[in-house]
């Protein structure tokens, strides 16, 4: 089995400040174990990794980090089940007015 990928564009340069993923329930802890090693990216930087078992993950970013796609790769052979994933940050930016 190929490692998963889920991939949201945001239909436009944000700074990202906040992510947050609710991990799928209807497999009880099926799920929550999957989600483990998940990485998440903005555009090609890595800004988070899951590394517990949880409902809810709560992914705080530090810095001037951009993005046009958040994109969340299970390292590991095993699916990606997710309920949701919210992105809060400001924009949308026009490329040179990235403030990097």
């Amino acid at each position: 089995m190929p490692s998963e990928k889920l991939e949201i564009n945001l239909g436009g340069l944000f700074k990202i400040s906040r992510i947050s993923v609710h991990n799928s329930r209807h497999c009880g802890d099926r799920c929550l174990i999957r989600f483990i090693g998940v990485k998440i990216f903005a555009d090609t930087q890595l800004i988070a990794a899951a590394v517990h078992s949880k409902y809810v993950y709560d992914f705080d970013v530090t810095g001037d980090v951009y993005g046009k796609t958040i994109s969340l790769k299970q390292e590991r052979a095993d699916y990606i089940n997710v309920l949701e994933v919210q992105v809060w940050g400001s924009g949308p930016f026009d490329e040179a007015d990235k403030f990097v």
